[in-house]
């Protein structure tokens, strides 16, 4: 919980709005009439709540065990029935074709069927734009 402490002090500290003008973390700062005023020394509650983490990809679940490293519950919410989002399709996290490891082990390759599986994999929903160019900076 120490770390989720000092992120949230951090985001508090840098800047909190108020009807009176801005509290920021040094020990002035203008207000909104542009004269400066005294800030006082934020305390932060402590927290009981859960850390809400939305979706099982890597990125949530990095974050959800942190949290759990930290001391915090952590309710996981994912949409899907398996853990691990776009990740788990993936299969080295690198898109190429026509590479050194694809010829040596004769997998038939091409800069169309890189277009196209790229476009499947984004359920043809991709901007094509895009796509292209992703496949001209590859290939």
């Amino acid at each position: 919980m120490r770390f989720l402490s000092y992120l949230l002090l951090e985001i508090i500290a840098k800047v909190v709005l108020t009807k009176e003008g801005m509290i920021a973390g040094d020990d002035y700062t203008l207000n909104n009439s542009g004269t400066t005023t005294n800030v006082r020394q934020l305390q932060l509650p402590e927290f009981t709540d859960p850390v809400i983490v939305v979706g099982g990809g890597l990125a949530g679940l990095s974050a959800a065990l942190q949290a759990v490293h930290e001391g915090a519950n952590v309710v996981l919410i994912e949409g899907e029935k398996d853990l691990g989002g776009n990740s788990q399709k993936a299969s080295s996290g690198v898109a190429a074709c026509n590479t050194e490891a694809q010829r040596i082990k004769h997998v038939n390759d091409s800069p169309e069927l890189f277009y196209s599986d790229t476009m499947s994999a984004g359920d043809r929903e991709n901007d094509h734009v895009l796509v292209d160019q992703l496949v001209s900076l590859i290939t």
